[in-house]
């Protein structure tokens, strides 16, 4: 049994014989192709490493996570009272504020140490639909789908981390590359999905 034979482009047809000199093209092959197949939202595509965006993610919560714990325990410090000497009204006073301020600092640290064990736990293997761990270019710009972050740098791209609670997350759900959604009244058409 005869294998098809190889299908070589030449010009813009498709020839199955490229070495017959009759020009002998293939039945729905003649038909003219476009150079580029690709919807355009594909022609830029980037590549971008999403483990080395995870492990940056993961080290910038762990600065955020050490600064937020140092501020506490800070807090915590100054809100002890020597109780080996006479304590003054004033100075009560001041520890019961030191005290009430460095539990609105404990929250922080909590949510901190959060976003990195939910961080570690993150497939962010590679995803064709917006889903937990994909990364999402939409209006030239790139969001991780994961945590809440502030803007950040990873490699010369900067990005930004949007939680699964985050209305931008649950017009995107499920959609994938050249998708339109309406978020906050506009329609928006998703780039890329990686």
């Amino acid at each position: 049994m005869d294998a098809d034979p190889p299908v070589v482009r030449s010009g813009r047809r498709l020839h199955a014989h490229p070495g017959r000199r009759d020009g002998a093209s293939v039945g729905a092959l003649t038909a003219m192709m476009p150079t580029n197949p690709k919807p355009p939202f594909y022609q830029d595509e980037e590549i971008m490493d999403k483990q080395r965006v995870k492990q940056t993610m993961l080290d910038l919560e762990q600065q955020q996570f050490n600064a937020s714990q140092e501020r506490y325990l800070s807090f915590v410090s100054s809100a002890r009272l020597d109780r080996t000497e006479p304590i003054e009204t004033d100075e009560r006073a001041q520890a019961e504020f030191a005290s009430d301020l460095s539990e609105a600092f404990d929250q922080p640290v909590h949510a901190h140490a959060d976003k990195i064990a939910m961080l570690r736990e993150i497939d962010f293997g590679p995803k064709d639909k917006v889903a937990e761990g994909a990364i999402v270019k939409l209006m030239d710009r790139h969001f991780v789908i994961a945590v809440a972050t502030d803007r950040f740098d990873c490699d010369g791209t900067e990005l930004m981390g949007v939680s699964l609670q985050a209305p931008l997350f649950r017009a995107l759900e499920g959609k994938s590359a050249g998708d339109a959604c309406t978020f906050n009244g506009r329609r928006l058409v998703i780039d890329l999905v990686m």
